[in-house]
């Protein structure tokens, strides 16, 4: 199934929505004189806090807010925004999303004993109680309820909910999490009760939204989107919900979409490159009416909980880059956080983004995204790739304001020619229809990617490259790529056909005077001349042994296709390459120590750390021989 190509009107690219200006770096409405951003907070938020001595070192803390408020009045951002009065959500609001059970056993907290606390928390997972748990949650769904409201009436563009306990861990059934009640669940259901019918809702706290993805997992209606560190199912909430294989189910299948980190430490970079190859892409292609924010700032610099590096300017950025979407009618909501003038700090940012303040800078990030953040987004996109077309390959990032350059890298093709380009296996709804889809690709990232790309349609790979277009340089190139197919032992790749082919029984003296002889209807030649690498590290990481007889006839062990099949020589798992369904590439991204496998059609070697075909060392020998003497009867290479 393919999603969002059915939409019937255009989504505006503008920052600005129609009948906005510009004055001293703020939005201002050109057709009414009030602020066009909402504030929502209330003091009963704070009621909720630890009152036993066991609870002392809970870091879900009244003080998260109250820095947030005091930082926006510093900086003078409550001067640029509406205040709006909170309230309690109510009982129809609540049951919108939640048991009447798990309501009212939420209500009897008002008379908790300190002899029960700890009881009643061992029956939940990370959560401590008080007398004022219920005043705190049901201020905080209101809040939530009042900002969205105001954004649907039209009485603002855009709003924020300061709020707490945050939301995003609670089911529909059961707490989780320091989470109570789904704040951003309740005020999406006040939305599809209003009419909306396409909600956006962007999670970006470092823990995954549980709560929030269960609740609307299999409804069409609500794209949930999730950055979240996953650290392959050790990182808390600790579940299988939080895979980027997650994704929705029944009508909601391809509705859900997570990003899942495995490695701390994550920088502003990492996030850019995942809102511009994922988030920003499906978005658009959603086109919704209305976006959420479940504003986890967690992931911030200094945070104890989240452990990673992310700037205010990250979060301005990526609260920019959501006002482009549903003529800017976003509401952010606060959840997780946990150092206070960090989540001060980066709330600030997506407050200055609100209300139309200058966009923080980029221009000094120099590092792109880590290797584990590309393998991270790559396997979102491979999962969701039959639901959204928009998803592009990996090109150059955005540079508008920054000059981090994104490239790119060669994958193992499983081809017994290594060197070809492979064409991604289609879709299930392309093999059904001839019908060419409106693929909607920001025109800046489409002209990055086309200056980026060279004119022929196989990548770059390691090693040189040879034109031969009859010029000066012609011969000194061939010697070089002659002189790397001779230390590489490989054959050249020739990507076109040549004009004439020399005759069967002519005696060549070199590679370089059968490359000469080779020429081009209507341009020059390419050749691909691939040197595997000779030192690669991660040899000594493969098992030992090896099976005595392999069935280089198996099939993948994912989709059952017998063609273009590599071995992992860590785990001996047999899967297909990337020219068919790129269960091999999937498998190494799933056991990130899997490095090495071997393809059946060529028994080339190719290392995922290395990102490079590499040469046949002494530990690999008894492997590859055992595999020539199956598929050509013989030992010797």
């Amino acid at each position: 199934m393919v999603h969002g190509s059915t939409r019937s009107h255009s989504q505006s690219q503008s920052g600005s929505p129609a009948g906005k200006t510009e004055i001293d770096g703020t939005i201002m409405s050109s057709q009414s004189t009030h602020r066009h951003t909402a504030l929502v907070y209330d003091p009963a938020l704070t009621a909720h806090c630890p009152w036993l001595p066991h609870q002392k070192d809970e870091p879900e803390v009244p003080l998260r807010v109250e820095t947030v408020m005091s930082r926006l009045e510093t900086m003078r951002l409550t001067a640029h925004c509406d205040r709006l009065q909170g309230r309690n959500a109510t009982m129809e609001e609540l049951l919108s999303v939640h048991t009447r059970e798990h309501i009212e056993r939420l209500e009897k907290l008002n008379d908790l004993t300190e002899d029960c606390t700890k009881e009643m928390e061992a029956q939940y997972d990370s959560v401590y109680l008080s007398p004022f748990t219920h005043t705190s949650s049901l201020m905080a769904a209101g809040c939530v309820c009042e900002a969205a409201n105001s954004v649907l009436a039209g009485k603002h563009r855009n709003a924020v909910a300061v709020v707490r306990p945050p939301g995003h861990h609670a089911y529909s059934d059961r707490w989780s999490g320091f989470c109570f009640l789904n704040n951003v669940a309740v005020g999406v259901r006040q939305a599809q009760k209003q009419g909306m019918t396409r909600i956006l809702i962007l999670d970006w706290d470092i823990h995954h939204g549980n709560g929030t993805q269960a609740i609307f997992e299999d409804d069409p209606g609500v794209l949930f989107i999730s950055l979240h560190r996953y650290d392959h199912g050790k990182f808390y909430p600790s579940s299988e919900a939080a895979d980027p294989e997650m994704v929705g189910k029944g009508d909601g299948e391809g509705y859900s979409v997570n990003i899942a980190w495995n490695e701390s430490g994550l920088k502003d970079t990492d996030y850019r490159y995942a809102f511009q190859q994922v988030v920003m892409p499906i978005a658009k292609e959603f086109d919704p009416e209305i976006v959420f924010v479940s504003a986890g700032f967690d992931g911030a610099e200094q945070d104890p909980l989240g452990m990673c590096d992310l700037k205010p300017r990250i979060y301005n950025y990526m609260t920019t880059e959501l006002q482009k979407l549903a003529d800017g009618k976003v509401v952010i909501v606060l959840e997780g956080g946990y150092n206070c003038d960090s989540t001060a700090a980066c709330m600030s940012a997506c407050v200055e983004a609100l209300v139309g303040k200058q966009p923080h800078s980029f221009a000094r990030c120099k590092r792109g995204p880590s290797e584990l953040t590309k393998q991270s987004v790559e396997l979102t996109k491979w999962c969701h790739r039959e639901f959204w077309p928009c998803l592009p390959t990996d090109g150059p990032m955005d540079d508008s304001t920054s000059e981090t350059v994104i490239t790119s890298s060669p994958e193992p093709r499983g081809d017994s020619s290594p060197l070809t380009s492979p064409q991604p296996s289609p879709r299930p709804a392309d093999q059904d229809s001839g019908e060419q889809r409106d693929v909607r690709v920001p025109e800046e990232e489409a002209t990055a990617k086309e200056e980026a790309t060279p004119d022929v349609s196989i990548p770059a790979v390691s090693g040189s490259v040879v034109t031969t277009a009859g010029t000066a340089q012609t011969s000194q190139t061939v010697d070089n790529a002659a002189a790397a197919v001779a230390t590489a032992g490989h054959a050249l790749a020739i990507h076109t056909q040549p004009h004439s082919n020399p005759s069967e029984d002519s005696s060549l003296a070199s590679t370089a005077e059968l490359l000469s002889q080779l020429q081009l209807d209507d341009g020059p030649t390419m050749f691909f001349a691939v040197t595997p690498k000779t030192d690669c590290p991660h040899v000594a990481a493969v098992r030992d042994d090896f099976p005595g007889a392999v069935n280089m006839q198996q099939a993948c062990e994912k989709c059952d296709e017998t063609y273009e099949n590599w071995i992992c020589l860590h785990c001996h798992n047999i899967s297909c390459g990337r020219a068919i369904n790129e269960h091999m590439k999937r498998h190494n991204q799933r056991n990130p120590d899997h490095h090495i496998c071997v393809s059946f059609a060529d028994l080339s070697a190719w290392c995922y750390a290395c990102d490079s075909y590499i040469e046949c060392q002494k530990i690999l020998q008894p492997k590859l021989e055992a595999l020539h003497r199956v598929k050509f009867g013989v030992k010797s290479f």
